[in-house]
């Protein structure tokens, strides 16, 4: 929950660190030098070529910048010097971006390997892009960022699938240079500058007097070693000794497990000051060894394995592992539209279109989504919305997903039209009731932080959110349930083993024809390396959100696990990126009472505040009473739904879709458009609240 404002908090500290100290005295100039990391040279102009890309979006935001190929011979700066910059001795490229005025330097090393892979009978050709770099201030020698970056991209054409991952790179730099990079040099910083090119500049050499020949001795004649003449040891960086996976002779590691950890040794003699693989730091003892855990996709994996010594200087090393080749067809779930206990979708005679929506989920990475053969986008975690024409021809829809490694699936929907298709529905077949209908019985837990270890990301109603839900279903004990058995977690409550231990064992009480209701209110953080969604607890912050954080996929196997037991679960999420839940769902019956028609429905209902990669938004203008200060705009437009506001149809019950229906409605116009709630649901309505 508020994103928005965390970031612009980031903006603000960085401003804060680069602006207002001292009068800007001249635009920041950087010079960029990137060279092939043990390359033949075959990718030169793709590396030149994005020096260009990065330089030219550089200029745009007013940042003056130097390329390698600038650079040239001058006073003081020998074409030896020159040669051994593009190289990327640092020492050298600190010197010549000196003598240009240049104030940091963008040092890097890129690597790309191109493979065949055989895609539906096709040819499609992979390439991945290793990039390590360093931000080095040239006065100080300093760095001021460091990271290593892998981006990958399939074309047919091997030069298109390079040519995108280049493109990729230069995007993702341009960005972190601008959030780095101040917009003028202050006076401090070009004086620190100018000192430096002068304590490098070569003092012009003095007047040689008149030589007086003396008598010269045979002592005086003897060639003498003296310090300028002696031969200068170069300092090394340190060495990376992988331990695990075990080195092979030529051939890459073959894993069949998922999970794998990479050991090793950093050895230097100065010490080793930082590990990093994939740009990820991981601990290391004083001796420098390492482990990591890492999770294998099917296929190549590539890790860059990178140290710094506590000199400065940094080097690296790629260890590939290859998994198993991924033989299962993606998983196709269909939201909408809705489908008959037939597999039929039914469409009004009017109606010219209708939206197919839908998830798709596989191990690997996916190829392409078709609908009735239009291929239609995807997002990164699998998420398709495509509308399409119906006319009296359309018979079907067929939705067709595949992998990289050729594995298809394929759902066939038949389409029913005209008003015979809607007379004969599922409502119309209810079952009767053996005996008296019982209300249900409630287990809920409802969980919200807004105040974290770290304040800079604390929230304002989360917790609140929580208290709000919990106290409606407390009260609802006797009217729509003959018991609820609510547990209310909040801020320093709420830690990883918490949660688990809460929906294992709280609502894992809970009968088979009973109702959970789980709720969870706080931020929700998709890490930058792994791509993983977590929801973070009060105890975690960005740098242990992977040791303290909860992972959204742990937390769906928790609801699979109880999903085994229960009939009914409902799960709502008013995080950032709660859209990213992707739990199974499973299918029931129907009926019309409103407690035969809760001990008769059966499935997994999920409520997500937003959209993955939406924000989730609260406010002290949310208010559901007077003693409330605010509330997040999802939890606020929940409760006012089952406090009646979405019963639509005025049978005195609000049920979940009712429910959503009005929440979908109103998040959007109190949020300015910003945030758009997702519900999803299959087998038969759930009517939830009784009103009277």
């Amino acid at each position: 929950m508020k994103k928005t404002a965390i970031i612009i908090g980031c903006c603000a500290l960085l401003a804060g660190l680069f602006g207002t100290a001292g009068h800007a005295a001249s635009p920041t100039k950087v010079m960029i030098n990137i060279v092939e990391d043990s390359g033949d040279g075959s990718g030169e102009s793709m590396i030149k070529s994005t020096e260009m890309l990065i330089a030219r979006e550089l200029l745009n935001s007013k940042v003056d910048v130097l390329t390698s190929d600038d650079l040239s011979a001058e006073k003081g700066l020998s074409e030896e010097d020159v040669e051994a910059a593009r190289k990327g001795s640092m020492t050298e490229m600190r010197k010549a971006a000196a003598f240009r005025g240049a104030a940091f330097i963008l040092s890097a090393k890129a690597k790309t390997r191109v493979s065949e892979e055989n895609v539906v009978n096709m040819t499609m050709n992979k390439a991945v892009t290793s990039f390590s770099y360093r931000l080095v201030n040239v006065a100080s020698g300093s760095t001021v960022d460091m990271d290593s970056l892998t981006f990958s991209s399939a074309d047919r054409s091997a030069e298109k699938a390079t040519h995108s991952t280049y493109q990729k790179l230069s995007a993702e730099m341009v960005q972190r240079l601008q959030k780095k990079l101040p917009a003028k040099l202050a006076d401090k910083e070009s004086k620190a500058l100018a000192s430096y090119k002068k304590s490098v500049t070569p003092e012009p050499p003095k007047p040689e007097p008149v030589p007086v020949a003396p008598a010269m001795t045979v002592a005086q004649a003897t060639p003498t070693t003296t310090e300028a003449s002696a031969p200068q040891t170069v300092q090394a960086g340190p060495e990376i000794v992988i331990l695990n996976p075990p080195p092979t002779r030529g051939f890459k590691t073959v894993s069949r497990e998922k999970k794998l950890t990479i050991e090793g040794l950093a050895v230097d003699p100065t010490g080793i000051s930082e590990v990093r693989i994939n740009g990820e730091k991981v601990n290391h003892d004083p001796e420098g060894r390492f482990m990591h855990p890492v999770t294998l996709t099917p296929g190549e994996n590539r890790f860059l394995v990178m140290a710094v010594n506590t000199s400065g200087r940094m080097v690296s090393k790629e260890v590939a592992v290859d998994r198993d080749q991924d033989t299962s067809p993606p998983d196709i779930v269909l939201l909408r539209p809705s489908v008959s206990r037939g597999f039929q979708v039914t469409i009004k005679p009017k109606v010219k279109k209708t939206t197919v929506e839908g998830m798709v989920k596989d191990d690997s990475r996916l190829l392409f989504v078709r609908i009735n053969d239009a291929e239609v986008p995807i997002s990164e975690n699998g998420y398709f919305l495509y509308d399409m024409d119906v006319t009296d021809a359309t018979k079907s829809i067929s939705i067709e997903a595949a992998d990289i490694f050729g594995n298809i699936s394929r759902k066939s929907l038949e389409v029913a039209r005209g008003e015979n298709a809607w007379a004969v529905s599922p409502s119309s077949q209810a079952a009767t009731p053996a005996g008296p209908a019982v209300k249900p019985v409630l287990w809920g837990m409802a969980i919200g932080v807004s105040k974290y270890s770290s304040t800079a990301i604390n929230l304002k109603y989360a917790d609140q959110d929580a208290l709000k839900l919990a106290k409606f279903f407390e009260d609802q004990a006797g009217k729509s349930f003959s018991e609820v058995h609510f547990k209310t977690l909040v801020n320093e409550q709420v830690t990883r083993n918490s949660i688990i231990e809460g929906i294992t064992q709280h609502l894992g009480m809970a009968a088979p024809d009973d109702i959970i209701f789980l709720f969870v209110a706080g931020h929700g953080i998709k890490h930058r390396q792994s791509g993983s969604y977590y929801f973070m607890p009060s105890d975690a912050d960005f740098d242990t959100i992977l040791s303290k954080g909860l992972r959204m996929s742990d937390f769906e196997e928790s609801i699979k696990i109880l999903s085994n037991n229960v009939n009914k679960i409902i799960v709502a999420m008013d995080t950032c990126h709660s859209g990213a839940l992707e739990v199974g769902m499973r299918g029931g019956g129907d009926s019309e009472d409103l407690a035969a028609a809760m001990n008769a429905a059966s499935g997994l209902y999920i409520l997500s505040a937003s959209k993955a990669g939406e924000v989730s938004m609260e406010s002290d203008t949310f208010k559901l009473d007077s003693a409330s200060g605010g509330h997040g705009a999802f939890t606020y437009t929940l409760v006012e739904a089952m406090q009646g506001q979405a019963d639509y149809d005025k049978d005195d019950y609000v049920s979940l879709n009712e429910m959503f229906q009005f929440v979908s409605r109103q998040v959007p116009r109190l949020t300015g458009g910003q945030q758009h709630p997702y519900f999803r649901m299959q087998g038969t309505d759930l009517q939830l609240v009784k009103l009277k």
